[in-house]
């Protein structure tokens, strides 16, 4: 299907920013303020959930205004032969959604609020015994019973629907509102060791993989130890994880909640490394000008309260990113520690 008015977004931006530069150049500072406010953003219809058959076309649906502060910050000296310096890099954003030409369903999205906010069921824990569903409001499945996740009826008709979700403003699904970057260099004559550290704050999201999952098929899977050890039984009610089932058998397990909302916070050592230069006078009896040996180790650790397999990663969908069903673990690879020995 064509869309005749389609168009290209248009953004209007108001940037201020400021260099500094102190004792010599030995200390700079760069500081960025923007304001930018993009009309006609190019989404995909909501037509997609009427129509069979078809692709519904792109449109220009919304305004997103995002707004945030960028500093860099860099110290650079020596001390005789020791060359030293230090950069460090830090950037905040928040973004509003201002206007949407269509009918917004219950979900991520809504006027006034931050762009792909987390909007989730809120969980009271594991069922213990029959008396604890049974004294809870009906959660949506025939099949719920001890072990499995409980979802809070937050509208008060005995029921879980999609009218019991909240909406957290300040915890975003897909993008950080603060990423940080810190890079280490010094040199001593021949020597050379440089580090280079990347963080970022602000996203929230679902621990719901397909290597947690405790609704597992009924000819093969890739268990991990915790499925044996750390799910629920009658032997073991103290487990953080639901009971194991199969097929359709257990109930409201993988439904996003608070059960699995972590913090997708991060601090990652990137990269490594340390090299030598061989002396000058050495090379210029061979006729070269730079020979240079290095080690270099790549992803060395990463500290973060996620439990999946990569906090920097964010999940991909097949169909409608507001359906948690629709997960499409394509990006199901964790991240890979490198190291290398190089020549230059």
């Amino acid at each position: 299907m064509i869309n005749k008015d389609f168009t290209w977004e248009k953004t209007t931006v108001t940037n201020v920013g400021l260099d500094l530069g102190f004792l010599n150049n030995k200390l700079t500072a760069e500081i960025d303020y923007y304001n930018r406010l993009t009309t006609g953003m190019i989404v995909p219809s909501d037509l997609a959930r009427m129509l069979s058959g078809y692709n519904a076309p792109r449109m220009n649906l919304g305004d997103l205004r995002n707004q945030g502060i960028e500093f860099n910050v860099g110290w650079r000296s020596n001390i005789r032969d020791f060359n030293y310096s230090v950069n460090l890099n830090v950037a905040f954003n928040s973004n509003s959604l201002e206007k949407w030409k269509e009918k917004l369903q219950r979900g991520w999205k809504f006027i006034d609020m931050p762009y792909e906010f987390t909007y989730t069921h809120l969980s009271s824990g594991l069922a213990q015994s029959w008396s604890d569903i049974y004294n809870s409001p009906y959660q949506g499945s025939y099949y719920t019973a001890p072990g499995d996740v409980l979802l809070k009826d937050l509208n008060g008709d005995g029921q879980i629907t999609d009218a019991d979700k909240k909406a957290y403003a300040s915890r975003s699904r897909s993008t950080p509102t603060g990423q940080y970057g810190l890079n280490l260099a010094a040199s001593y004559k021949g020597f050379d060791l440089s580090a280079l550290f990347q963080a970022a704050t602000g996203r929230w999201d679902f621990w719901l993989d397909a290597f947690n999952n405790v609704t597992v098929p009924g000819d093969r899977f890739g268990f991990q130890k915790f499925h044996w050890e750390n799910t629920w039984s009658l032997d073991n009610r103290s487990a953080s994880m639901p009971r194991l089932t199969t097929g359709e058998n257990g109930g409201r397990n993988r439904t996003e909640s608070t059960f699995w909302l972590q913090d997708a916070s991060y601090l990652r050592m990137k990269n490594l490394q340390l090299g030598y230069s061989l002396p000058k006078s050495w090379l210029n009896k061979v006729t070269l000008d730079n020979v240079r040996i290095y080690l270099s180790a790549e992803n060395l650790f990463t500290l973060s309260k996620w439990k999946g397999i990569d906090p920097e990663k964010t999940k991909s969908y097949r169909n409608d990113p507001n359906n948690s069903n629709s997960y499409a673990d394509r990006d199901a690879y964790p991240v890979v520690k490198t190291y290398s020995v190089g020549l230059n």
